[in-house]
């Protein structure tokens, strides 16, 4: 939602916008971000998603009971990540050169798997 957030309204509150909730005072007014800089930050937590989703210890991450999307599956997970990871680079790619960034996505499927069929996509069961 934020990346729609962002392709509409440009520089938005990213960093700040989640902390509204541990703040008692009503005048709570997060910063604004530079769009690039929301776009860097989101691609850099899918990429932190896939590393952490592809290690042993990411089994404990994912309740398959209560994962309404893959029911505790990991690569689909991963493969949902990469997948808005490119969504995302796409969308900033008249910005700034992400063209590496895509061929290192595209030449290396099993560290950055990707959605490749539609009955791979995210649906609530």
């Amino acid at each position: 939602m934020l990346s729609y957030i962002t392709d509409l309204f440009g520089d938005i509150p990213y960093e700040d916008a989640g902390l509204a909730f541990l703040f008692d005072d009503k005048s709570f007014l997060p910063k604004y971000d530079p769009q690039e800089m929301v776009y860097k930050q989101m691609n850099d937590d899918l990429i932190a998603a896939n590393e952490m989703l592809s290690s042993a210890e990411a089994n404990q991450l994912i309740d398959e009971d209560r994962d309404l999307l893959f029911q505790g599956d990991r690569l689909s997970w991963r493969k949902f990540a990469n997948t808005l990871r490119l969504r995302l680079l796409m969308r900033s790619s008249n910005k700034q050169d992400v063209s590496s960034q895509i061929a290192t996505i595209f030449s290396s499927p099993t560290e950055y798997p990707v959605l490749s069929t539609i009955e791979e996509e995210p649906v609530f069961s």
